[in-house]
């Protein structure tokens, strides 16, 4: 979907340059690009004020995979079911989740139930305490629709700024990405006594991707770290390829 500058109203500097590059890399210069990618549409559902295209990005968004299209993968889930079912009930499991407990702490079923069902009645308890609250907020807002689930991150996103003066692109500066992976490291030399050492100089198949040798705390060569972080566009398509990759 794409959107005009008249549809950015609430969105951050830092989002609206997201959508803008997508948009671009699509063919739509001077459009923004609104897709059910994970970064783009949770914050749009968060910052929009505009309430029409919360409701379209988010049933879009929920929907996604379940539409009468190329893309619909109903049918593909309820083989997966039926497979799983068949291979747990020929190794002598009640169901598949019980073979998937069972060389775990849970061990069963009825197990992880105990376990959920306490605090899914409290959780339910507590969103609903939520739930009053953030209807009440929009109300103040000047808005008299019932609260729908495209509005709940919306308006869960003002009351957390108006509870705890919370802004998130005010946070973002202490995380910028170069200081978290410098954390990371930092944290793996302290666990496990190993260095990393960036190398800038070696072609590499994308330029997304970034090299460190791994070192031994005694200078000797573990091995080659290659890490891509970022969001990678094919055709249509967005998708995730937070992939790393070690090599020895």
């Amino acid at each position: 979907m794409f959107l005009e500058q008249t549809d950015l109203s609430g969105l951050s500097d830092d989002l609206i340059a997201s959508m803008k590059k997508i948009a671009y890399e699509k063919g739509r210069k001077g459009f923004y690009a609104l897709t059910l990618a994970r970064s783009i549409v949770e914050p749009f559902l968060k910052l929009s004020n505009r309430r029409d295209l919360r409701e379209i990005a988010f049933q879009a968004w929920s929907k996604r995979g379940e539409n009468n299209d190329d893309n619909n993968n109903r049918a593909i889930i309820v083989e997966m079911i039926t497979l799983r079912n068949e291979k747990a009930k020929l190794l002598g499991y009640e169901s598949f989740a019980d073979l998937k407990l069972d060389n775990t702490m849970a061990k069963n079923v009825n197990s992880v139930m105990n376990l959920l069902m306490p605090i899914w009645e409290r959780a339910k308890i507590r969103a609903a305490t939520e739930q009053t609250e953030l209807q009440n907020l929009a109300k103040n807002l000047g808005s008299n629709e019932p609260l729908a689930a495209w509005d709940w991150r919306y308006y869960a996103e003002k009351l957390r700024a108006e509870k705890f003066s919370f802004n998130e692109a005010e946070v973002k500066q202490y995380f910028q990405l170069d200081r978290m992976i410098e954390a990371a490291f930092v944290v793996a030399k302290k666990l496990f006594g190993i260095s990393f050492e960036e190398k800038t100089t070696v072609a590499l198949w994308h330029p997304d991707v970034r090299l460190w040798e791994v070192k031994h705390s005694d200078g000797n060569l573990l091995g080659h770290f290659y890490w891509r972080l970022f969001r990678t566009f094919f055709k249509t398509i967005w998708r995730m390829d937070e992939s790393a990759a070690v090599t020895a």
